[in-house]
């Protein structure tokens, strides 16, 4: 169960201003602002225990700008950006640690370009590039934990064969 705290419009009714959702117990749920009964600009949704979980933005209803998830303890999880309701540019995800995991070039609401992901030590692990999703197109290059490169791939839309692989991986 949860209470809803919201502005109406007195001519027409709808939803406008800063909205709140809170549980029975006091937890806060969600925070939002809406525009004529449509979100507009930051909404905040938090978890069973009242820590942030998602922070997002919208434009007239649909998402424009920052999106951010996190972990329990706070710490960003995943942000990237949207653009006229589409995911675009690079988009970030993160160890628990703090450290960057991957990040990965978006366009058209999709995977698509350059792409990079690291062991927590900082190090690259694996570089290459996406085509319309999470299909490896082109060179894949892996490194192990020290940096080392041990593996080159050549994709089709993400069907790799291998074409060298280092000695030492050989072992």
């Amino acid at each position: 169960e949860f209470t809803e705290m919201f502005e109406r419009s007195k001519a027409t009714g709808q939803k406008n201003g800063f909205y709140r959702m809170v549980s029975d117990d006091g937890l806060l749920i969600e925070e939002a602002n809406y525009v004529r009964d449509t979100l507009h600009g930051v909404r905040k949704i938090y978890d069973e225990v009242g820590k942030i979980q998602i922070e997002e933005n919208y434009v007239h209803g649909q998402f424009s700008g920052p999106y951010k998830t996190f972990y329990p303890d706070g710490q960003i999880e995943l942000e990237g950006l949207y653009e006229n309701n589409e995911t675009a540019g690079i988009w970030k995800k993160y160890y628990p640690s703090g450290k960057v995991m991957e990040e990965v070039s978006f366009a058209n609401n999709m995977e698509n370009g350059p792409f990079k992901e690291y062991h927590e030590n900082g190090k690259v692990k694996t570089e290459g590039n996406y085509l319309d999703g999470d299909n490896e197109h082109g060179e894949l290059r892996k490194f192990d934990e020290e940096g080392v490169l041990v593996q080159k791939m050549e994709c089709q839309r993400g069907i790799c064969k291998t074409t060298w692989t280092s000695l030492q991986s050989a072992e």
